[in-house]
């Protein structure tokens, strides 16, 4: 299956995060969407293209802004530069 990657989003784990408890129902990521990501990225050995409408509703709160920048990295999957600069950019 072919994505289209302008509406995706590279979300990479940080080191010493626990892929396994992040996907738990115990997990410090709000919502169920938080816990999808973390196993798309488990699944993915560390890295996933998730859709930005997941990573919109995954940081629909502080909380869950705070959990995922916490412990994943986000980059524009074309140019590999932080998400916040890839937004920015054509401000």
């Amino acid at each position: 299956m072919k994505r289209n990657i302008d509406n995706m989003v590279h979300v990479m784990v940080r080191p010493g995060v626990d892929l396994s408890k992040l996907c738990s129902s115990d997990s410090p990521m709000c919502g169920s969407i938080g816990r999808l990501i973390a196993k798309a990225v488990l699944d993915g050995n560390g890295q996933a293209l998730v859709r930005l409408k997941d990573i919109r509703m995954a940081i629909d709160t502080t909380d869950g802004v705070n959990a995922l920048l916490d412990n994943f990295d986000l980059t524009d999957p074309l140019t590999q530069s932080p998400l916040l600069f890839a937004l920015l950019k054509d401000l």
